[in-house]
């Protein structure tokens, strides 16, 4: 399992991340960007897996503790591969605002 919180100045101008996966199987959680700072306030992020993902591979989106994505502290999982999720930050929490099967 891995851990990948995507803040500070390295993250806040990415607007797309690509996810691919080597080794073992497993579950990487994405922690997402703190929705109230100045930076993500209006900001849209997205997400796509490629063909080294599947069903035993996933990456766990999660919000900051405290903070939602659509409403839920729970994570949005991606588990296959050319998924994808545009999120959008109003500076309180993330919305989900699209999403693309694989």
């Amino acid at each position: 399992e891995v851990d990948l919180y995507l803040t500070g100045s390295v993250y806040e101008n990415t607007a797309m991340i690509h996810l691919d996966w080597t080794g073992i199987n497993g579950t990487m959680n994405l922690y997402l960007p703190d929705a109230t700072t100045a930076v993500n306030v209006n900001r849209s992020i997205r997400f796509i897996s490629d063909n080294t993902f599947e069903t035993n591979t996933r990456a766990e989106l999660t919000p900051l503790s405290g903070q939602t994505l659509d409403g839920s502290a729970g994570s949005y999982t991606i588990n296959k591969a050319y998924e994808g999720i545009m999120v959008w930050s109003d500076g309180v929490e993330w919305y989900r605002i699209q999403t693309k099967a694989g």
